[in-house]
C-alpha cells in the first residue's frame, strides 16, 4: 500500500512529465512543420516577436532603472528585425524619461539626432541633451559640447 503523500507526489511528478513533454514537442513540431513547408516563417514571426518582447518586458519589470535602460537599448537595436521591438524599446525609454532617468534622455536624443528631419526634431534632441546635462550626466555634456 502506497501512502497518500507519496501517491500525490507521484501524480505531481506525472503532471510535470506531461508538461515537459508538451514543452519539448511544441518547438519540435514547429520545426518539423517549417521543414515540411506546412507553415511559413512569415506567418509565425509576428507572434514570435511579440513573445520575445513580452519576455524582455518581464525582465524589465523586475529590473532597476539601469537594467530597464539596457533592455530598452537592446530592443531598439533589435528594431532592425521588426517594429515590434523598436516600439517596445521606445515605450520603455519614454517611461524612463518620465522618471527623469538621464541616460534614457541621452539615448532618446541620440535616436532623434540620427533620424532628425526637421529643426523641431533637432531642438527636441537638444532639449533632451540639456535636461540630461543638468542632471550632471557626463555623456550628455560631452554630446552637447560636440554639437556646439
Amino acid at each position: 500500500m502506497i501512502s497518500r503523500t507519496r501517491r500525490n507526489f507521484r501524480r505531481f511528478l506525472f503532471v510535470l512529465l506531461g508538461l515537459s513533454a508538451c514543452l519539448f514537442a511544441l518547438p519540435a513540431m514547429t520545426y518539423a512543420a517549417l521543414r515540411a513547408d506546412l507553415i511559413e516563417m512569415k506567418d509565425i514571426s509576428p507572434t514570435l516577436f511579440q513573445i520575445d518582447v513580452a519576455h524582455f518586458q518581464t525582465r524589465a519589470y523586475f529590473s532597476d532603472q539601469e537594467g530597464q535602460h539596457v533592455i530598452a537599448q537592446h530592443l531598439l537595436r533589435k528594431g532592425f528585425f521588426s517594429r515590434t521591438y523598436s516600439n517596445a524599446g521606445r515605450e520603455m525609454i519614454d517611461t524612463l524619461i518620465k522618471e527623469q532617468y538621464a541616460p534614457a534622455k541621452k539615448t532618446k536624443a541620440d535616436v532623434i539626432m540620427r533620424t532628425a528631419v526637421t529643426d523641431a526634431d533637432r531642438q527636441l534632441a537638444m532639449a533632451l541633451y540639456r535636461s540630461a546635462a543638468q542632471q550632471h550626466f557626463v555623456p550628455a555634456i560631452a554630446a552637447l559640447n560636440q554639437l556646439d
